[in-house]
This record gives C-alpha cells, sequence and structure tokens, in this order.
C-alpha cells in the first residue's frame, strides 16, 4: 500500500491544497495509482453492497476513503469536518500514549492519534459497523499505519449481540440508540 500512499503524496504535493474549499480535491492522472484505488473500492463495495459509494480524499496529511454520503465527505472534502475538535484530540495527543477510538467510524481520529502517539504508542479503534470497519482497515493500510488494533464490535457494559441502527444519510451516524427519526436500518452487532 506504501506505492499507492507515496504516489498520491508525490503528486499532491504539485498541488496548491487548501482547507475550506474544493481546491483540495486533487486530479489524479497517474493510470497505476488510479487503478488500485479503483481496485480498492470495488473490494470495500463488492463486500458491503447497497451501502454508500465512496470518495477518495486528501487531509489532515492523510489518504482517506470516506463514504459518499452527503455528509462526511462533504465536509472532509472541504476540510470543515469537525475542525476544532480535530485540533483539540490532536494537541491532546502525546508520544507513547494509548488511545482508544470508540465508534471509529472510517478512522479519521484513529489517524491522527496513529501519527501523534507515534511508534512507542498504540491506537485502538473500535467500530461496529461491518461497512466502515472496512473502511477503517483500508484507511490504516493505505496510510501503512502499524501502531493501529482495530476490533469490529461495539463498546458497552455487556457482552452479546446488541440492537445497532445504521443512518441511511450519514455514515457517521449509526448508534446503539433507537434515533427518533425513521430514516436507519436496525442490525444486530456483537458489544464487548
Amino acid at each position: 500500500m506504501s506505492l499507492l500512499l507515496d504516489n498520491f503524496r508525490e503528486m499532491a504535493s504539485h498541488f496548491v491544497i487548501s482547507k475550506n474549499n474544493e481546491d483540495n480535491l486533487v486530479p489524479i492522472q497517474n493510470g497505476e495509482v488510479l487503478e488500485q484505488i479503483r481496485f480498492l473500492e470495488q473490494q470495500l463495495l463488492a463486500k458491503h453492497p447497497g451501502r454508500f459509494p465512496l470518495s477518495l480524499i486528501y487531509s489532515h496529511d492523510f489518504l482517506f476513503f470516506v463514504p459518499n454520503d452527503g455528509v462526511v465527505d462533504f465536509a472532509m472534502k472541504r476540510g470543515v469536518y469537525e475542525p476544532f475538535e480535530c485540533n483539540f484530540f490532536e494537541q491532546s495527543c502525546f508520544p507513547g500514549n494509548v488511545v482508544v477510538d470508540i465508534g471509529a467510524c472510517v478512522g479519521l481520529y484513529s489517524l491522527v492519534a496513529s501519527r501523534r502517539v507515534g511508534e512507542t504508542g498504540k491506537v485502538i479503534a473500535v467500530e461496529p459497523d461491518s461497512f466502515n470497519y472496512a473502511v477503517l482497515k483500508c484507511n490504516s493500510e493505505v496510510n501503512d499505519l502499524t501502531n493501529i488494533d482495530m476490533y469490529p464490535f461495539a463498546a458497552g457494559d455487556r457482552e452479546g449481540l446488541i440492537p445497532f441502527y445504521l443512518s441511511n444519510a450519514n455514515a457517521g451516524d449509526h448508534r446503539t440508540v433507537s434515533p427518533k427519526e425513521n430514516t436507519v436500518k436496525k442490525v444486530d452487532v456483537n458489544c464487548c
């Protein structure tokens, strides 16, 4: 995967990447990189039919696959996805720390923490949605991060199967508590 990231970073370095607008969308013209990206995307979507299509973005010095849901991808493409929270979180992580990311989604906070805690630290990422978990794993691999341990279950006060509600509109808004709106799908997930 490092070839993909190295090629992408090399291409991205030839563009002015600005936050808060669409100029940070880097056109990829290298055929080999495009082929690798399409292959990864096809693998993810084949294993999870009917889920959100994916966008590929470059944000926080990372290459990210994000669900193209109109919420997460829209904000991350513009560099405005939880900017204050991300900055606070990043400043709260130090080399050698152990960071637990519960509800890791596609890994924004896990990747930021991984870089900050370094080789002597560890990130534990917990994500119960199988699609988000697959994207999280892919994002970790694409960025060559080896200090993230990932777990495909929910964190809670009891073990066993629990109801989990998948949002149809926002891949970052899945929850273990039933939402008031009806735009969700209920599945059972393992909780540890």
